[in-house]
């Protein structure tokens, strides 16, 4: 081994003597480098093991929504404990600080601000913590920060929120108008139970540049029963190529939901009757749906030979659960009901409602025959002029061949809807019928053919 003195002058010559000395040193700095790259590495492996734990906690409080407020508080705490450079949990917990502990709250909106300045969730929810405090001028400048952060509808849609319980108005309707522009179709209910304070206004500040948003506007409008205000929204519908299918179903919804609305004496959410066949015949000839025009007194596939069955709108209602076989033939078309002797005491096969005026006089015909193995009674076609008041009832002459059936009703003063129901009521005494019914020509013909039955019923149904 060589001396330490003799290195030294080896050194100083400049002689190779020098180089197990610095291979010595080199060993050494590579050993250094992987303690540190371990030392990083078990680091790296502590972070994300911390991450997953915050991770653990926050899930645990977002997806168990029967944990009490205590219990979620201190799994937020020990999920900020684990990564305190994350914003997520602190968001969850400004959250549920908001309105029981506001300047605590504020402490985690601030610090979570300072870890992400760009969280517009966060300035959000600052501004309900100034509202809760009486800060009208932090509240606008809060908005306005989460609104310069983010321009899409979330940010306009939760603005709009803000301003409505804020009480500003003018503030509320000019977010909602934004959002609007750019809203996925999809979160159109949300921005809808906002708007449906005041439906009509909502419908003013529909953007025509979105006849899919109108669209679906008519569709829910008519669902819930606000008829002028989906009328209003139809006229600002200007439908494109490929929308056919979305413009047919706010057709039928809204003539549907507004006769619906009209039969059950709901008269002040109808404009009118006529209004609402102008919607289904503008529709047909504008070719939004494949269906016949309609008219005051007309029955729809009345030959029951599948027209207009099945329609949202006009046409035919099955009962559910009932077997309604069509014979689809066009010389001689016809609808088949199968009895098997397990209906209830009263079965509605089919119905149609139709819109009518006042006053009017009518004769209804059709024709019937039948197969059946027990019983001979009780097949008709009921006219109703309202939910609990019967026009007229035309029992059906049943029989293996077809034979006409004919009777007439005036429409009763302030009835502009009727509905024509085909039924089987179990006649006393006699036992549930089997067998097959079949019915053909449905008609109503408006004018004087004859005496007019007079209302044969009030009935509880």
């Amino acid at each position: 081994m060589l001396s330490w003195e003799t290195r030294r002058r080896a050194r100083q010559k400049g002689t190779g003597i020098a180089f197990p000395l610095g291979g010595c040193w080199l060993a050494l700095a590579r050993l250094a480098a992987a303690a540190v790259i371990v030392t990083g590495a078990s680091f790296a492996s502590y972070g994300a093991a911390r991450t997953v734990l915050a991770d653990q906690y926050l899930n645990q409080v977002q997806t168990d929504s029967n944990r009490g407020d205590l219990r979620a508080e201190e799994l937020l705490h020990r999920s900020i404990h684990a990564r305190p450079d994350l914003e997520g949990a602190r968001e969850a917990l400004v959250e549920r600080l908001l309105y029981e502990s506001p300047d605590r709250a504020r402490v985690q909106a601030q610090r979570a601000i300072q870890l992400d300045p760009q969280d517009w969730h966060v300035w959000q929810a600052l501004a309900l913590i100034d509202f809760e405090a009486g800060d009208s001028a932090g509240v606008q400048r809060d908005i306005l920060q989460s609104e310069s952060l983010e321009h899409g509808f979330a940010a306009h849609f939760q603005a709009a929120n803000l301003k409505l319980v804020m009480g500003d108005e003018s503030g509320f309707w000019e977010e909602t108008r934004q959002a609007l522009q750019i809203a996925p179709v999809g979160e159109l209910p949300a921005l809808l139970r906002l708007g449906l304070r005041d439906p009509e206004r909502f419908v003013q500040i529909l953007p025509v540049s979105r006849p899919d948003l109108i669209a679906a506007t008519v569709f829910y409008l008519s669902a819930h029963e606000q008829i002028r205000a989906a009328l209003a929204a139809w006229s600002r519908l200007r439908c494109r190529p490929q929308m056919e299918s979305a413009c047919a179903g706010a057709a039928q919804q809204l003539v549907r939901s507004g006769l619906n609305a009209a039969w059950y004496g709901k008269s002040e959410a109808v404009a009118s009757v006529s209004s609402l066949l102008s919607v289904w015949n503008n529709a047909v000839r504008e070719d939004k749906m494949k269906q016949p025009l309609a008219s005051s007194g007309q029955i729809m596939g009345g030959r029951l030979d599948g027209t207009g069955w099945g329609s949202a709108g006009l046409g035919w209602q099955a009962q559910p659960g009932l077997q309604v076989t069509l014979n689809r033939d066009p010389r001689d078309p016809f609808a088949s009901v199968t009895l098997d002797g397990s209906e209830a005491e009263r079965t509605d096969f089919f119905s149609q409602m139709v819109a009518v005026q006042p006053g009017q006089h009518f004769q209804l015909s059709y024709r019937s025959r039948a197969t059946l193995g027990v019983g001979r009674n009780g097949v008709a076609i009921e006219v109703w002029a309202a939910p609990t008041r019967m026009a007229t009832s035309i029992p059906a002459a049943l029989g293996p061949k077809w034979r006409p059936d004919t009777g007439v009703f005036d429409v009763p003063a302030g009835v502009d809807v009727i509905v024509i129901r085909c039924v089987y009521q179990r006649p006393k005494g006699e036992r549930l019928a089997v067998g097959d019914v079949d019915l053909a020509d449905v008609s109503l013909v408006s004018g004087r053919v004859g005496p007019a039955y007079p209302i044969l019923a009030t009935v509880n149904r």
